[in-house]
C-alpha cells in the first residue's frame, strides 16, 4: 500500500533536511622534525585545546581525523571515533594516544593536524526520583 501511495506522489513522512557538515580543523608545523610519540601527543593536545576553545554549545567530539605529514611528504591519517562524545581534551586524549601508539608513523613528522568532523551532545544519566535508599515492600 505504501508503494502505491508513493507512486501516486503521496508521502506523509516529514522532511528532515541534511545538516551542513560542521568541521573544525587545526594544524601546525613543528619547529623540529620528530619521531617522538610524546612530542606528537603534546602537539595534538594543544591543537585540541585550540579547537575546543570555540563555542561548541555543550557538544563534544564524536569523530576526529588525526593526520601527520612527514619531511619526505609521507602522509599518515587515522579516523578516531568515540562511542560517547568526548566533552573535553582530557577525555579525548586516551583514544588518540591509542591510535598513535598502535599505528606507527611512516617516518619523521614535520606537520600535525586534526579535523573534528562530527560533534554530538553528551550522554546524560537519569537520576533516581527516590530521595533515600529504596525500601522493599512485602
Amino acid at each position: 500500500m505504501r508503494i502505491w501511495k508513493l507512486a501516486g506522489g503521496r508521502d506523509e513522512t516529514p522532511l528532515y533536511p541534511r545538516a551542513l557538515e560542521e568541521a573544525i580543523a587545526e594544524d601546525t608545523t613543528l619547529t623540529w622534525v620528530t619521531t617522538s610519540i610524546e612530542a606528537i601527543l603534546s602537539t595534538v593536545e594543544s591543537l585540541l585545546v585550540k579547537a575546543l576553545s570555540n563555542n561548541l554549545q555543550g557538544r563534544g567530539i564524536t569523530c576526529l581525523t588525526l593526520w601527520t605529514q612527514g619531511q619526505d611528504s609521507r602522509h599518515w591519517e587515522k579516523t578516531v571515533n568515540y562511542k560517547e562524545p568526548a566533552m573535553d581534551v582530557r577525555s579525548a586524549m586516551p583514544r588518540i594516544k591509542y591510535f598513535l601508539e598502535n599505528y606507527p608513523q611512516p617516518g619523521p613528522v614535520e606537520q600535525v593536524g586534526i579535523r573534528i568532523t562530527r560533534l554530538g551532545y553528551g550522554i546524560t544519566r537519569q537520576k533516581s526520583i527516590f530521595s533515600g535508599p529504596e525500601r522493599k515492600t512485602t
